[in-house]
């Protein structure tokens, strides 16, 4: 149920914009109590150099040194303030669709895998691919081709120059610019993954 999950979606984005509206006012709240509580702070020792027993430019120097212990104060705070507000707008920064479905799947909502899934598959059929049954056995590499990379969903890239087929286990994917070399090899793995029957799924031109 996609229009669920989006609802979803748009429900727990709601619920973070107003986590993080409510964090921030927190951390304005903290940091107008800190600055007070540093003011006040300031005030005291002014009022214990002004009763002391010693000459006025001893009295200038403690008042100086109070100014500018009250300034370091009140510049920490800033700091403080402003590190707090960065570190929550990246922790709370709104979720795109598709990265919240991604922390959904993580977390066993078959419904959010499903739809992943399903955006995948879309995306293989806009692309050019060889498709068919699988026999049930591996795919050896074909010469002058080899393993550039494996992604992280068990992708294999096989990349030979300019041409490279992209290998899911379900299909062929074949790169735009792909030589005819390259479409003949493309040709003889498909047909060592799924046999005779292959189906071709892209653009007129491939």
């Amino acid at each position: 149920d996609k229009d669920g999950l989006y609802r979803r979606y748009q429900a727990e984005q709601i619920l973070r914009k107003e986590a993080r509206t409510q964090s921030l006012r927190e951390l304005r709240h903290q940091k107008h109590d800190l600055m007070t509580e540093a003011k006040v702070q300031a005030r005291l020792k002014r009022s214990l150099i002004k009763q002391l027993d010693c000459d006025r430019l001893s009295k200038r120097v403690l008042y100086h040194q109070t100014g500018a212990a009250l300034h370091v104060d009140m510049q920490t705070v800033h700091e403080r303030h402003r590190a707090g507000c960065k570190q929550l707008i990246q922790n709370a920064k709104p979720l795109a669709w598709f990265d919240w479905l991604a922390s959904q799947a993580a977390m066993n909502d078959e419904a959010a895998l499903a739809a992943l899934r399903r955006r995948k598959h879309r995306a293989q059929r806009h692309a050019n691919c060889l498709l068919g049954t699988i026999r049930g056995h591996g795919m050896a590499v074909m010469p002058g081709w080899s393993v550039d990379s494996v992604t992280k969903q068990g992708t294999i890239i096989y990349r030979e120059g300019k041409s490279a087929i992209r290998d899911s286990g379900e299909c062929l994917e074949i790169s735009t610019g792909t030589t005819q070399a390259g479409l003949e090899i493309a040709l003889s793995m498909a047909m060592q993954r799924f046999g005779s029957y292959i189906t071709l799924s892209g653009d007129a031109a491939f």
